[in-house]
């Protein structure tokens, strides 16, 4: 019997199950701390991955509106251009001489003056006729002025600027 006692003890697998109920509850709570890490570990990826696709998708739409601005504008330049060179081919129409004289005839009834219109001065006679022409205000033209008035009288004054402007008419 007692061959059969120590048999059953041999048989007996308490001191196993024992053991292994604490090993399944760790391991059961490793498994689901391993699933939960699994888990947001794939949930953190996915939105990172998510997030980098969001913002280049983000760049490109920036980009794309970039280009349809820059497209806009282009075409805006070539339509002022065309207006600028239109504008350009106006002007140089109403500019020219012809086109005025034309104009001028025909609109306002203007015409070249006659003979017995013109007048012609004689500029033989005033040897000492300075024909410096004043173009700009300068103290040093007023001095010349002043010297000029006070040596010659109010007349020869009226005289000598009447010539100067006369001068630069021509």
């Amino acid at each position: 019997m007692l061959v059969a006692q120590k048999k059953h003890l041999y048989e007996s697998y308490d001191y196993l199950d024992k053991k292994e109920q604490p090993n399944t509850k760790n391991t059961r709570r490793k498994n689901k701390r391993k699933n939960l890490f699994i888990k947001i570990s794939a949930i953190f990826w996915i939105m990172t991955i998510s997030a980098a696709f969001i913002v280049i998708l983000l760049r490109y739409t920036a980009i794309t509106e970039a280009e349809y601005r820059i497209y806009s504008l282009n075409k805006e330049i070539t339509k002022l251009e065309d207006h600028l060179r239109d504008v350009n081919v106006k002007f140089d129409g109403l500019s020219r001489s012809d086109i005025i004289e034309e104009a001028a005839a025909r609109d306002l009834n203007m015409q070249y003056p006659q003979y017995q219109q013109m007048v012609f001065l004689n500029l033989d006679n005033a040897p000492e006729l300075d024909l410096a022409v004043i173009d700009e205000y300068n103290p040093s033209n007023d001095e010349i002025i002043n010297r000029q008035s006070k040596d010659k009288r109010l007349v020869d004054y009226v005289k000598v600027s009447f010539k100067k402007l006369y001068s630069l008419l021509d």
